[in-house]
């Protein structure tokens, strides 16, 4: 997962909600309600910072007309409050007028959101501003000469907060860069030039998203022109001035996170999609191969869904793809990944656990969401199949890993359903009609 990946929600997300509108409350908590998300709905600016002075949530969503006092108002004094100084806080309000927007993010809002908002709006807003570090420590590679030339630059970064990896030898670059996959590589002469070794990582498919500054120690109008072709998102000259460091690094980081978080999700349920899932897939295997721990996939599809679809509605099977992928969000480990593999199949990958743990926690889910209530139709009742595979016992790369979870998964289907099957306990003629 390159870099600081967006992981997974906390595992009940703490979210509160400033709305004067009592009928956006209302239905919000019962959206909530139905997935297990942890919300609280207030109605004024006193009532929200009673609760904020009692524990900080996970995100603090603020409508900006909150009857005669303006959310920006509520959103500079949270600001002020003991721990409150990085609490994401999202603007929301029906109107898109550029006055409100800004009014908010002078006064300290991360982000702005417009009605109508669903659950799945806040929830992604969550994620995306808790996940990707906006705030937190971002991780930067630096390959460069040893000497003192790149000392202050070294010293700029690791001041800022930046989780900062110096290596001197082109040589390890690909290595370290599959390893520990930063947010962003800078690249300085070596025995080898920042240019070239831009072109170098420029040529690899895998890292075509990862942002690149190059160092030189002079810059004129051509050598920026051939860095900027070559593939370099920006380029710094020695010696560095700290603030414009700090200024370019950090916003190049911030941007490219989000960015990043948004590309990467399934725009219905917003998990991970599939893209997102086949990169992180070979990074994870390649590390559970170094490290020789165990990594399991658990392919998970949704019993007699296209009776869902006809009898319902696809807007009712949409609504069920969406509450299933909020339960998977909030019931697994922030080192886990849930992604939307196609339809209404879902994988989840899961580090550092055997096949056999990943089927006690797999079923345990299942037993779960077979109890889930849905509010547009409290007697349906929907049941999951999945099939379970792990590194290195039943697979030695990503395709070997997700074609035994996907035949362990065909047997849970064709054994009746509402179970889940893990791949060395297929019966061998099962096995041979699956393949």
């Amino acid at each position: 997962m390159q870099g600081s990946p967006p992981l997974a929600l906390p595992r009940r997300p703490r979210i509160l909600v400033v709305d004067d509108d009592p009928d956006f409350r209302t239905w919000l908590e019962a959206e909530a309600r139905e997935v297990g998300i942890v919300l609280a709905c207030v109605a004024t600016g006193r009532e929200a910072l009673e609760l904020l002075q009692q524990r900080l949530p996970h995100c603090l969503f603020v409508d900006v007309h909150l009857g005669a006092e303006h959310g920006s108002d509520l959103v500079r004094v949270v600001r002020r409050l003991p721990g409150a100084e990085h609490l994401p806080i999202v603007s929301i309000s029906a109107s898109p007028a550029v006055p409100d927007r800004l009014a908010c993010l002078h006064a300290g809002a991360d982000a702005y959101l417009t009605k109508p908002i669903r659950l799945t709006h806040l929830l992604d807003a969550v994620e995306r501003l808790t996940t990707a570090p906006l705030h937190g420590r971002h991780g930067v590679l630096l390959l460069g000469a040893r000497g003192p030339a790149l000392a202050p630059l070294c010293d700029t970064l690791t001041h800022a907060g930046i989780d900062l990896t110096q290596i001197h030898q082109p040589t390890d670059l690909f290595t370290q860069l599959s390893d520990r996959q930063p947010d962003l590589a800078i690249l300085a002469d070596t025995s080898i030039s920042a240019l070239d070794a831009c072109r170098l990582v420029r040529a690899d498919a895998q890292l075509d998203d990862l942002p690149v500054v190059a160092v030189c120690s002079a810059v004129d109008r051509h050598t920026s022109t051939t860095l900027l072709r070559a593939g370099a998102d920006d380029y710094l000259t020695l010696p560095v001035v700290s603030e414009e460091v700090v200024a370019r690094i950090l916003g190049r980081l911030q941007r490219h996170a989000l960015i990043r978080a948004l590309s990467s999700r399934d725009p219905l349920t917003g998990l991970y999609n599939r893209r997102y899932l086949d990169r992180c897939l070979l990074a994870e295997v390649h590390l559970a191969t170094r490290s020789g721990q165990p990594l399991s996939a658990a392919l998970i599809d949704i019993d007699h869904f296209k009776q869902v679809n006809d009898t319902l509605g696809h807007p009712a099977g949409d609504a069920v793809l969406r509450e299933l992928s909020a339960e998977l969000r909030a019931s697994f480990r922030r080192a886990d990944l849930c992604a939307r593999y196609g339809g209404e199949e879902f994988l989840v990958l899961m580090r550092d656990l055997d096949a056999t743990t990943c089927r006690g926690l797999i079923d345990r889910f299942r037993a779960r969401f077979a109890s889930h209530r849905f509010a547009f139709a409290p007697h349906l009742s929907v049941t999951l199949s999945a099939g379970i595979a792990s590194i290195p016992e039943h697979a030695r790369d990503a395709e070997s890993l997700v074609r035994a979870a996907d035949q362990a998964l065909y047997v849970s289907k064709r054994s009746g359903r509402d179970q889940a099957t893990v791949s060395q306990s297929i019966p061998p003629d099962l096995l041979r009609r699956s393949r």
